[in-house]
């Protein structure tokens, strides 16, 4: 665990790093969600996207302002596993966020947005389970006016 931890901190060599973060991964153990915070600073992607999994799987809702950021990342698979773990750590305050997040020229970060915004709000738009982009685009529209109706939006950023 400790050659781990090292490795992860200190290694100039990002396929060292993940094999570390991974490694870390196995098992819960003092100062994980630290440690997996800390990763959110890693130069290598894959690390981080290790990073985020991890946090939102040890239910790190104290990490969920780490995490927000990424959900607008410009690596779309860093932007989806955010997205996810907002879903699964956050509340209706994140759903402006979540909404921002549902890009309709990107399928794979419009699918997990809008599932993130259906678990967020207990709420359900559209039926297709794949649109087609300008489905995807009015989607994204009809979430934000559904979202600006809600009591609470006004104050959560709505």
């Amino acid at each position: 665990m400790a050659d781990a931890l090292i490795l992860l901190r200190h290694h100039t060599d990002p396929d060292v790093r993940l094999a570390g973060i991974r490694y870390l991964a196995r098992d819960r153990f003092p100062k994980d969600v630290r440690t997996f915070e800390f990763a959110l600073n890693d130069p290598d992607l894959r690390v981080v996207r290790v990073a985020i999994q991890q946090l939102a799987l040890r239910s790190a809702v104290s990490s969920l302002e780490a995490i927000v950021p990424f959900t607008q990342h410009q690596d779309s698979e860093v932007a989806v596993d955010a997205i996810r773990a907002v879903a699964h750590l956050g509340s209706t305050r994140e759903m402006p966020m979540i909404l921002q997040a549902m890009d309709p020229e990107d399928r794979s970060k419009f699918a997990a947005a809008r599932i993130a915004a259906e678990k967020l709000s207990g709420h359900t738009l559209g039926l297709s389970l794949d649109p087609n982009i300008e489905e995807r685009r009015n989607l994204k529209l009809a979430w934000w006016a559904w979202w600006k109706e809600q009591p609470n939006s006004a104050k959560l950023g709505g």
